[in-house]
């Protein structure tokens, strides 16, 4: 009988459960929803998990690569930053530009020739400007700077010398490290006149007493000379047997003519030894 009612009680509560729906405790929903969290927080986690799996291990390396020590690697970095540095050199050209132009009155320097560059002039400020003063000459450092191409031979000659004796020639050539030139080394620097120029019909090659009249007077015009010379100019030559001449040329006529030696004055011009 006892298993019988037990029969009873299973039938009736299989008979409410098809008509009302499974009979489940209210805690199961719960239990569900925990579980539905739970699912999902793992989901998330995972995505997360995925998120920081992709991003490297270790910040990248931004460094260049030391091992990396040749050429090609220099090369890179001046590629990656070329030179923008002003030219030095420009910059300094600046000041010594306005140097050169100013000036205070009064002041004086040597400055290069305007005519000739291989010369050196006094010059003078006026008005802030550099103006010439004096005649162009031979710097220091080159003292045979006046070259002549005559004969074929291109001959340097020194400047004109003050007013000197003979003696004083000689000395001045010697101080600058020349020589005084000979007769016919000193006809080179005669033009205009066929009969004392070089190759002239004036025939002192035996060094004989006697004279060249030369040409005719031309006063202080320079017209017989290369250099414009207008003075008569000492040579080393001395007639043959009368060593207290030396042949003189006056280059107002183109004149050749011995002169005594401690007699007068005239100017040189010098030859290097």
């Amino acid at each position: 009988m006892r298993n019988y009612f037990w029969v009873i009680v299973a039938a009736v509560m299989f008979a409410a459960c098809g008509s009302e729906g499974s009979i489940v405790p209210e805690d199961a929903d719960i239990f569900n929803e925990e579980q539905d969290i739970e699912e999902k927080d793992g989901e998330m986690d995972g995505e997360m998990d995925g998120e920081i799996d992709t991003e490297p291990d270790t910040e990248p390396d931004t460094e260049p690569d030391t091992e990396d020590s040749g050429p090609d690697a220099e090369t890179d970095v001046s590629e990656e930053e070329p030179d923008t540095e002003p030219d030095i050199e420009v910059e300094d050209d600046a000041p010594d530009e306005i140097e050169e132009l100013l000036c205070e009155d009064g002041d004086t320097r040597v400055g290069t020739c305007s005519d000739n560059p291989d010369k050196v002039q006094d010059q003078e400020c006026g008005s802030e400007e550099w103006v010439p003063v004096g005649e162009c000459r031979c710097p220091e450092d080159n003292k045979f700077c006046n070259p002549v191409l005559n004969t074929g031979v291109l001959r340097e000659w020194s400047d004109l010398s003050p007013r000197v004796t003979y003696i004083e020639g000689e000395t001045f050539c010697e101080s600058i490290g020349g020589k005084l030139p000979t007769v016919q080394e000193l006809r080179t620097l005669i033009e205009n006149c066929a009969q004392t120029e070089w190759g002239g019909t004036c025939n002192i090659s035996s060094y004989s007493v006697q004279s060249c009249i030369g040409c005719e007077y031309m006063g202080t015009s320079g017209y017989y000379s290369v250099f414009k010379d207008t003075g008569n100019l000492w040579s080393s030559t001395s007639p043959q047997g009368s060593p207290t001449y030396v042949y003189f040329v006056f280059f107002t006529t183109a004149r050749i003519a011995p002169y005594l030696k401690d007699s007068g004055k005239g100017y040189v011009r010098c030859l290097p030894k």
